[in-house]
């Protein structure tokens, strides 16, 4: 039934049904993304890769994700979210397709390259669309699902992706990955003209490279915006590299959990993850009316991660367990407060801008984040084997710590979310 309330864009079940599976191609793509963890480890045992080797293909998926970032909103805001996203849905699944079907390290890093640009679009295509089909004052709640719903994706891609993994194989697994996301890009294209909303004219036509410079002057010239972003940084970092890439292989070769016990526990952060994410979505209005609750949110992360450092060669399920819930529902909160401030400090007509280049700053960090984590353990391995693998784990994440702290400590220098001229 159409909706005819004034002032509200009008919508049928066609447009739930389009939102959902804008969710379900960003839910895709945070499968592929955070698989990692599972998908590599077992294929270097088969292939004979070292742990930089392993550290450099997940990280290509990130290079491709970054570079997509900033072309994302004009695209989307020129084409509409439906071709936008039917495009990166169909070069993910030429991606995913040629990782499926390799065995050599630059293979592997190709396929995983185009497998992250063909992932750049779907969560700003998924934000576009529903800002655009929905009431504005359910945003906050409608992002809190989006982000939610979408991170399922990082809690199947740990113990069901094993499972898929040990019935189908690396080959059958990922090439039914290829076919669903082939179906739903080709789906998107034969629906997006009949589309009331994504054939609706954009509100405005931007060039690709003067949003991206002029995104990176806002970041340079607003402290705001640098202190959010530091902190947003983080707590990417730490999501994908530790849920997304090192957690598994850390619990087993470093802890005293089996590996079907360490895939529940990254599991179980995924879903803390789900779960933080939709309720800072049903609390971010009042959550982000001050900066004391991110600063809380911020130190208590920290906390976590260093009782995550010095529990795991002791302590079995029972403390990793719980540690892993509460590690990845702090983490799901700042990533959707995080969101919701960046609309409270900068001006709507901002955001996109805003949006895309934070974006790419946030993935470039976790790029470089796994690749230099992978060669920190192959030094650290090379170097200190005596004192095990999870010496190794340890200085890596403790550095991620001192890194994570800095951040912390930055952004509670903001008083207030007040703008700033340089966001006007």
């Amino acid at each position: 039934m159409q909706n005819t309330n004034p002032g509200e864009p009008s919508k049928d079940m066609g447009t739930y049904a389009i939102y959902a599976l804008l969710v379900a191609s960003y839910f895709t793509a945070c499968l592929l993304r955070s698989s990692s963890s599972v998908v590599l480890p077992r294929l270097a045992e088969s292939v004979g890769m070292a742990s930089g080797a392993i550290g450099f293909i997940s990280s290509m998926y990130f290079y491709g994700y970054t570079f997509a970032q900033p072309h994302s909103g004009t695209l989307c805001d020129r084409k509409g979210p439906l071709l936008s996203c039917a495009l990166g849905m169909l070069l993910l699944a030429v991606g995913v397709f040629i990782f499926a079907n390799s065995t050599t390290t630059s293979a592997l890093a190709f396929g995983r390259f185009l497998t992250g640009l063909g992932a750049g679009p779907t969560f700003c295509g998924v934000l576009v669309y529903q800002a655009r089909a929905f009431n504005p004052a359910q945003y906050p709640l409608l992002t809190g699902m989006t982000v939610s719903l979408g991170h399922l994706g990082g809690v199947f891609a740990i113990s069901p992706m094993g499972a898929a993994l040990a019935q189908w194989g690396h080959w059958g697994t990922h090439i039914g990955i290829a076919i669903a996301a082939t179906c739903m890009g080709g789906f998107f294209l034969a629906v997006r003209r009949r589309d009331p909303i994504s054939s609706a004219p954009p509100p405005k036509k931007t060039g690709g490279l003067r949003a991206i410079i002029d995104g990176f002057k806002m970041i340079r010239r607003s402290k705001k915006l640098s202190q959010l972003t530091a902190l947003w940084g983080v707590v990417m970092v730490l999501q994908l590299t530790l849920i997304g890439l090192w957690g598994v292989s850390w619990l087993t070769d470093g802890g005293t959990l089996s590996e079907s016990q360490a895939r529940f526990c990254m599991s179980a952060g995924g879903v803390g993850v789900l779960i933080g994410a939709f309720s800072s979505g049903l609390k971010g209005g009042t959550w982000t009316e001050t900066p004391s609750v991110m600063r809380r949110f911020g130190l208590l992360l920290c906390a976590v991660l260093l009782a995550f450092i010095l529990a795991t060669p002791s302590f079995g399920m029972s403390v990793m367990l719980p540690l892993s819930i509460a590690f990845g529902v702090l983490v799901g909160s700042l990533n959707v407060l995080s969101n919701a401030t960046l609309h409270r400090i900068v001006d709507s007509s901002l955001i996109g801008t805003a949006m895309g280049t934070i974006n790419t700053v946030l993935f470039f960090a976790v790029l470089v984040a796994q690749w230099l984590s992978g060669l920190m353990l192959e030094f650290v391995l090379d170097r200190f084997s005596q004192k095990g693998d999870g010496f190794a784990y340890s200085a890596v994440f403790l550095t991620i710590l001192l890194l994570s702290l800095v951040a912390v400590a930055y952004f509670c220098r903001i008083k207030d979310y007040d703008r700033e001229q340089a966001l006007e």
